[in-house]
């Protein structure tokens, strides 16, 4: 489904600051695709949702993006929860772009879209228990590696700022934890480095008592964004994962106590790691 509008001529970097200023404020990702052309993310309940947007100084459209989005159909429809989702997008928009000064106005920075190779669904957890979903795109920056699996690794976190330090704190171990324990964490002299970034941390919670009801619809949500590089500092690949994690019931409660949503969110990231980049022989 196609959602445009039109308004008022306006400089085109003003629009293009309205349009990102719109999707954070409504807690979608957002990154450049290309000239005039924006590309957005949310997570929705156990599914990513993608949306496509392009703009002139006084006209915008948005669709859904059927190559990336989990909710696509093979015959190139969408779930209607994924139209509802960009309609209440193309409102917001639409408003920050009508309300707009017809003076310049700098966009804020964002990062530049990754194509990826793949993005994968996995869902973890069993029949009656709190699960976790996770999304996980891939994506070659540059040519790619095949790189042996004891190759070794540095790491870092970057642009935390806005994350709780408890869920950094977590990650920080998580990932130090697997590095350990497949023998590629660098002492020194790492082969590559890793740098991970935090956003999109939400906790959904109705309170300490409802959320012990199974059905409550607690939820922890999180995305790390994974770029590898090599020891010139060029980037080699790109990992976008995404967790939605329940936290209603006594086991949901005891998983949002022990942060499941980073041990769920880095195994799928070091699972990519290991099937698309440490895929070479030692």
């Amino acid at each position: 489904m196609l959602f445009k509008g039109d308004y008022q001529t306006k400089p085109i970097e003003t629009v293009k600051s309205s349009i990102i200023n719109a999707a954070i404020k409504n807690h979608w990702s957002i990154c450049e695709a290309g000239p005039q052309e924006l590309r957005a993310d949310l997570i929705y309940k156990k599914w990513k949702i993608y949306a496509d947007i392009t703009y002139t100084q006084n006209h915008y459209e948005i669709r859904p993006n059927l190559k990336y989005t989990t909710l696509a159909n093979d015959d190139g429809t969408v779930h209607r929860a994924v139209n509802n989702w960009i309609k209440r997008l193309d409102r917001q928009v639409g408003y920050y772009v009508y309300h707009a000064p017809v003076s310049k106005v700098d966009a804020p920075e964002i990062p530049k879209c990754a194509n990826f190779d793949s993005i994968t669904y996995d869902k973890k957890g069993f029949i009656f228990v709190p699960k976790s979903y996770v999304n996980t795109g891939f994506a070659w920056i540059s040519k790619p590696v095949h790189l042996p699996k004891n190759t070794k690794f540095s790491y870092e976190f970057v642009d935390v700022e806005n994350i709780p330090e408890d869920i950094v704190e977590s990650m920080d171990v998580r990932f130090r934890e697997e590095l350990t324990d497949s023998h590629n964490l660098a002492t020194s002299n790492a082969d590559y480095h890793i740098e991970v970034s935090l956003l999109n941390a939400k906790t959904h919670s109705k309170g300490n008592v409802t959320d012990t009801l199974f059905f409550a619809g607690s939820n922890e949500q999180l995305q790390a964004r994974v770029v590898i590089k090599d020891k010139q500092n060029n980037a080699i690949c790109l990992i976008d994962s995404s967790i939605r994690t329940d936290t209603s019931g006594w086991l949901g409660i005891i998983n949002k106590a022990t942060n499941k949503v980073t041990a769920a969110l880095t195994e799928g990231i070091f699972e990519t790691l290991r099937e698309r980049v440490l895929s070479g022989a030692n």
